[in-house]
């Protein structure tokens, strides 16, 4: 079954990233939770497996970027069902960027409205190294 990781954003600013596998039903529910307006752009898709990885890895991406998100703060673990564990190959990427990810710098929205080009470009490149990481173990 595909899976999709999701931003939404208000005027461009992303405030949120999350997971489904059905984002007809996602979008319903957070229009429903969240009464404002916003747009959900599906930043990745895979399989079961890694979803809570990607999931993880977009959000702490994200924050290091200097988006305060209001995803809860708790740990990001990639995980978060006991029945689903990520592939070898992708515990082995994770840990290796794990060190950076930990990293997050608060910025100010004029400082992100600034960086939006150059972050734009980052996910750009971000997205393309993690497709060619995932098809490459597949």
């Amino acid at each position: 079954m595909k899976h999709y990781v999701y931003v939404l954003t208000d005027n461009n600013i992303p405030f949120y990233v999350g997971r489904t596998n059905n984002l007809k039903d996602r979008c319903y529910k957070h229009k429903w939770n969240l009464k404002r307006d916003f747009e959900m752009i599906v930043i990745d898709t895979c399989d079961e497996c890694d979803i809570p990885f990607l999931e993880a890895f977009y959000i702490t991406s994200y924050r290091q970027k200097g988006y305060k998100l209001i995803n809860n703060k708790k740990k990001l673990r990639f995980n978060s069902r006991a029945s689903i564990l990520p592939t070898k190959e992708t515990r082995r990427f994770f840990k290796s960027i794990q060190l950076e990810l930990n990293i997050v710098v608060e910025k100010s929205n004029d400082e992100i409205l600034r960086e939006k080009a150059e972050k734009d470009l980052f996910f750009q490149n971000l997205q393309k190294d993690l497709k060619i990481f995932l098809a490459s173990k597949a």
